[in-house]
């Protein structure tokens, strides 16, 4: 069978992105394991603005 001359350069860089890939995956499903045993920090959005008031109605969302 016929390989290109530039397989290992190919096979190196396969290696190196699913390393990498593998490494994001593993790291984001820690970060999410972390959050989900000690909880969500709260964040707060705005939910409405008044007009001439200038009062802002402000909503507390915890991610549990």
């Amino acid at each position: 069978m016929y390989l290109p001359s530039d397989t290992q350069t190919l096979q190196l860089m396969a290696y190196v992105t699913l390393t990498l890939s593998s490494v994001i995956v593993a790291g984001t499903s820690l970060f999410i394991a972390y959050r989900q045993n000690f909880g969500w920090k709260p964040i707060i959005f705005p939910s409405s603005y008044g007009g001439g008031g200038r009062k802002i109605r402000l909503h507390s969302f915890n991610r549990l």
